[in-house]
């Protein structure tokens, strides 16, 4: 039998070589409250559920506390799922970083308020660090056309990384029924470094996809290419088509 000073450096040796659950970043697309085009008002609500011990994101206070406690209740709590409303709008989202981020799932709905009764918003993706797209384009495939008058089209673009800045080519292609891709139109762009969370860069872009709608005129199926221009980061993207009567939302991402 060990004796107990033996058994205890074993113990420290054990703890010593044995890999804590490193913090992993999760990029939150969206964080919008507000007023949004032809009257309408969005919010969103980012959900957790945690099947371990508490977790206390780093996101350097977005997310709002949740009771009247102090110190400030923000984190995420063992076999409950607990609803974060954006108290304000952050164009771009933000990234926290989370410990043992595989014990949390993740949900975020975005929906306009005044048309509850007759539609219950659109889910967006939580990305975790290891679902963004390291030095490679981002493919969003298959996009919705439809006329231009009718619909809004958005194109949104993230980059996370330590680069102070960062660049993208978007390479529009129109695909006709073989799968032969037919280059349509392109347009080199910089994101802008945000600082909200953790930071990372960001793009809006709100004619790029209108007009390869508009230049392809329906005659085969949509797919935008995003192109890094700054090496060693990661990246992400999805266009959304928003019906300007109805505020219906329909999203394309990579995944």
């Amino acid at each position: 039998m060990l004796r107990p000073r033996v058994a205890v450096f074993l113990c420290l040796t054990l703890l010593a070589v044995t890999p804590l659950a490193a913090d992993e970043l999760v990029l939150i697309p969206l964080w919008y409250n507000g007023p949004g085009a032809e009257g309408s008002n969005w919010t969103t609500h980012l959900s957790a559920f945690n099947t371990g011990g508490y977790i206390e994101p780093n996101d350097r206070g977005i997310l709002p506390c949740q009771w009247m406690t102090h110190p400030c209740a923000r984190g995420f709590w063992q076999d409950k799922m607990i609803v974060y409303p954006a108290p304000r709008s952050m164009p771009g989202g933000f990234v926290m970083a989370v410990g043992d981020a595989s014990r949390l799932q993740f949900s975020l709905r975005v929906f306009e308020e005044s048309a509850r009764m007759e539609d219950l918003g659109v889910d967006i993706p939580v990305v975790r660090e290891r679902d963004l797209v390291r030095n490679a384009p981002v493919q969003l495939m298959d996009i919705p056309s439809s006329d231009v008058e009718h619909f809004r089209y958005t194109l949104r673009v993230y980059g996370i990384g330590d680069a102070p800045t960062a660049a993208v080519r978007l390479n529009g292609y129109l695909t006709m029924a073989d799968g032969s891709p037919d280059l349509v139109m392109t347009k080199n762009v910089n994101l802008v470094r945000i600082d909200q969370g953790l930071g990372h860069h960001y793009l809006e872009d709100a004619t790029f996809v209108r007009d390869l709608v508009f230049a392809v005129g329906g005659m085969g199926q949509i797919r935008v290419e995003i192109e890094p221009r700054t090496p060693n980061m990661r990246w992400w993207g999805f266009a959304s088509s928003t019906n300007r009567r109805t505020q219906d939302v329909t999203i394309v991402t990579p995944n």
